[in-house]
């Protein structure tokens, strides 16, 4: 974290997660550990082993110990849904709605009334998760939840983003300091000096997770919402807005001028990392929070001279919009063979400590509380940080089911070097919180909004590489013009009506 920097308000917002005590009851008691089982629906995930200081220690906490299998893919839990063979647990950012039914989960509701009565999640919380169910009851609480206040307060820490990680050495060699690049023109003109000085470097890799996330950013565009503000306060879809249009016409740009390889878009993950710090490309999309400095340490046995920074914004119109509700849910299944260890184990990780626990460590271990209440992390935390492998086995802070989003964020950066935190100052100038697109997203799975944004969502990963890859301007407005009457033909019309009163019917509820 630079110098230490945070404000008291942002400690008081980690704090006020919960107010009340832990309380995990017999489970805590016994010498053995409750196992139960948990499903990591994120095929992604760094781990499928509840092992290292961190796991071993929410385990002292609470008594629970957890056996976690990790997804093969994205079909499997839908298939464990409808053959009603569901583990204990399910930590999840899909089928919300659907795992949100009485028949397949307890309620957290019914849970926390008779296993945890002092444990009282904010009203916020309880509404947007009830938001997912038909029957007025909840079914779990989103993790790396935040508000608005928070972020807009916020002088440390910044929110899992699409990034855009580069050479920042090679940069400099080239003539374009950080300090130089302040435009999308200064971009461009980076970009043609790389391709002209090195013709065999990737100029551009496209990202497999997050995709072109830094540039749709640069056009106020996130991946959490389907929904753009127009100047005169209406919704439009994002396929049939300018923002999509101009950041997919600069995407295309570039591939036009030979900066992204049409074979990028089938790498997978590692692949694409690997890239980035053994030389093959000068730039990334990946995210914030620290994987520009991973990426750095590890492609020092390449090149002891490399550095990766991170994109600092560049559009007019850049905005980091804040519109998810959280992240991920975690789920009690019926099958669950103890409930009350369940529940009570995420009390205990929706509660401060538990919080700070998964994605901190140990308090007066791996990190003391500066005066202003930010984390001060050890020597070896901070070494370990620079071996990604090693730090996700030694400490382990991949089962952060109750955490919030701003504990994630200081957590994560907190002990980074200034070039990076210079940035991140930068980018939280260009947050915009607005959860209420969070929430007027259908979540009922058998209504026509869900079923026509799902479609739309689908068709939009369809198009995306095409526009992309347009050979021209031509072919490029002929490949626009198709999803724009593909996207009608879905219901695109009727939907943007439906939406344009639920958003404003929920942003009215924040006011």
């Amino acid at each position: 974290m630079k110098r230490n920097r945070l404000i008291p308000i942002l400690l008081a917002a980690v704090m006020a997660m919960s107010a009340v005590p832990v309380a995990v009851g017999a489970a805590e008691a016994s010498s053995d550990p409750v196992v139960l089982d948990v499903f990591l629906n994120h095929t992604w995930y760094p781990t499928d082993k509840f092992e290292g200081i961190i796991p071993e220690t929410i385990t002292e906490k609470t008594g629970v110990k957890l056996n976690a299998t990790r997804a093969v893919d994205a079909n499997q839990l839908g298939l464990m849904m409808a053959s009603g063979d569901l583990p204990d647990i399910i930590f999840t950012d899909q089928e919300l709605s659907r795992l949100s039914n009485d028949s397949l989960c307890y309620s957290y509701t019914d849970l926390i009334a008779q296993y945890a009565p002092e444990w009282k999640p904010s009203e916020m919380a309880i509404a947007n998760a009830t938001a997912s169910s038909q029957d007025g009851k909840y079914y779990f609480l989103y993790s790396h939840a935040y508000t608005a206040e928070e972020y807009a307060n916020a002088t440390s820490g910044f929110p899992m983003s699409s990034s855009l990680l580069y050479r920042g050495d090679i940069a400099e060699e080239l003539g374009f300091p950080a300090d130089k690049l302040n435009t999308m023109d200064d971009l461009d003109a980076l970009y043609a000096k790389v391709h002209e000085t090195y013709p065999d470097m990737e100029v551009l890799v496209y990202g497999p997770v997050l995709n072109f996330g830094y540039f749709d950013i640069q056009w106020a565009l996130t991946g959490n919402t389907s929904w753009v503000e127009k100047d005169d306060g209406t919704y439009v879809h994002t396929v049939a807005s300018e923002n999509y249009y101009n950041a997919r016409k600069k995407l295309n740009e570039y591939f036009r001028l030979g900066y992204i390889n049409p074979d990028s878009f089938a790498y997978d993950e590692s692949t694409a990392d690997g890239l980035i710090y053994t030389g093959g490309s000068f730039s990334y999309e990946n995210a914030t929070q620290g994987y520009a400095a991973t990426f750095t340490e590890m492609g020092k046995a390449y090149n002891p001279d490399l550095k990766i920074l991170e994109m600092k914004p560049l559009g007019e119109d850049a905005a980091y919009r804040l519109v998810h509700l959280g992240w991920a849910a975690t789920f009690i299944s019926k099958a669950c063979k103890n409930p009350e260890a369940a529940i009570k184990l995420m009390e205990y990780l929706f509660s401060p400590e538990g919080a700070r626990l998964t994605m901190w460590g140990r308090e007066g271990i791996e990190y003391t509380l500066s005066e202003d209440g930010a984390p001060i992390f050890s020597d070896e935390w901070v070494e370990a940080t620079k071996d990604e492998a090693l730090f996700a086995s030694k400490y382990n802070t991949n089962f952060y089911f109750g955490t919030t989003g701003l504990t994630e964020a200081i957590g994560r950066t907190a002990h980074l070097s200034a070039e990076y935190q210079d940035v991140y100052d930068l980018m939280r100038q260009k947050i915009v919180a607005a959860p209420w697109f969070g929430l007027a997203e259908p979540k009922d799975p058998n209504s026509d909004p869900f079923i026509q944004t799902e479609k739309l969502k689908e068709l939009k990963e369809n198009f995306d590489a095409r526009l992309v890859m347009a050979e021209s301007d031509a072919e490029f407005e002929k490949i626009y013009a198709e999803l724009l009457d593909a996207a009608r033909k879905i219901g695109l019309d009727s939907l943007t009506e439906y939406m344009n009163a639920e958003i404003t019917r929920c942003k009215a509820l924040y006011e």
